[in-house]
């Protein structure tokens, strides 16, 4: 069970992962730190206001459905939900950016099961058990998003990560 941080914990542990298997990467003059690996929307990055060579951005939280059946079956402890993150290459270099999109997508297809991939140092961040995989966000629902952000459509992939518990007690 999680409590009311599991949102927060899950992008966090996301975005450690990210960091760690790029900082292993060489990615041409580009020094990978963890501040390289941001949470705010990848608009907010190519404008310049936050620094990153990759935005990880949340940009949506559904009711899961296992919650769906749990519910149904009268457990109400607790709610599971879906979040949605948009994984863009932010350092404008088109290369760059492709191997940054490359070596992300192999680390996450490594490490689907999010708990068992958890390494992070800091101890206020609780591992959360939630399973990591490719979302199939079509090209027309995808550039939505992008002009929604008011940018235009840059390369990107979408990642599910399916069944994080929040606390309802």
């Amino acid at each position: 069970m999680s409590d009311f941080t599991a949102i927060r914990d899950v992008t966090l542990q996301l975005r450690w992962l990210l960091f760690e298997g790029l900082s292993e990467t060489n990615i041409g003059n580009h020094h990978v730190d963890p501040q390289s690996i941001s949470v705010f929307s990848p608009s907010d990055v190519i404008s310049g206001n936050e620094h990153g060579l990759m935005s990880v951005f949340l940009f949506r939280i559904e009711p899961s459905s296992a919650s769906r059946t749990e519910s149904q079956a009268g457990d109400s402890a607790s709610a599971q939900v879906d979040l949605y993150y948009l994984m863009t290459p932010t350092s404008g270099e088109p290369d760059t950016d492709q191997l940054i999109l490359g070596r992300t997508i192999q680390i996450l297809e490594r490490n689907r099961n999010l708990r068992g991939s958890s390494r992070m140092p800091n101890l206020s961040v609780s591992p959360v058990d939630a399973r990591v995989t490719p979302s199939d966000l079509s090209f027309a629902e995808s550039a939505r998003i992008w002009d929604a952000m008011d940018e235009p459509y840059r390369l990107s992939v979408c990642y599910r990560v399916g069944g994080v518990t929040i606390d309802t007690a």
